[in-house]
């Protein structure tokens, strides 16, 4: 468990991607291309949710869920500040206290990052919001503008997932298809009951 992960569920991932931006911005040159440093200074610590995993697959894992490109580092600080503007960490944080009491959910990370193409008007930008539930972590790729209602609907969707695998006693690679195409259902079920 990370420093201060038990008192707050919600990872405060904004500062790992401040650091990242700086150390691409201290790059003079092209010593270190932007997808190594997103490996040392985000997938790294993700190492203690996947000690199975190598920085590279867990990049790699995350990358078509919609994290952000390495290569979208110099429009990253904007993005942020729009994010903490609205309040997303704090969003979060909030209902995921909500839901592990009504729902006697477990105590796992949240981790939130800006979904890929986020600096994009929202007209072209190809993607929302998205998220991941995996045994120990959970994830989710947002944009700067998502509504409140929408990112709580995201987090109960993939919080659910958790919920239920914790239930049944099976990790997500454990599934069948018609487990999956289960659990799938209960989550937009839970999301309907909860916001409408």
């Amino acid at each position: 468990m990370m420093k201060g992960q038990d008192r707050m569920s919600t990872v405060n991932t904004k500062k790992w991607v401040e650091r990242f931006v700086e150390r691409c911005r201290a790059q003079k040159g092209l010593l270190k291309q932007p997808d190594i440093i997103q490996r040392e200074v985000i997938c790294k610590p993700l190492q203690n949710f996947f000690p199975e995993r190598p920085m590279e697959e867990i990049q790699y894992l995350l990358l078509p869920y919609g994290m952000f490109k390495a290569k979208e580092w110099r429009q990253l600080q904007d993005t942020l500040k729009q994010m903490e503007n609205n309040r997303i960490w704090n969003i979060v944080d909030q209902e995921i206290k909500y839901l592990k009491r009504i729902w006697k959910g477990p105590n796992v990370p949240v981790f939130i990052f800006p979904i890929t193409n986020a600096h994009l008007s929202s007209e072209r930008r190809p993607f929302r919001k998205n998220g991941v539930a995996f045994e120990k972590a959970l994830f989710l790729f947002v944009a700067p503008d998502l509504p409140e209602n929408e990112i709580k609907a995201l987090l109960a969707h993939e919080y659910n997932h958790l919920c239920r695998l914790k239930k049944i006693k099976q990790g997500m690679d454990e599934l069948t298809l018609e487990e999956s195409v289960i659990i799938e259902g209960l989550g937009e079920y839970a999301v309907q009951e909860l916001y409408g």
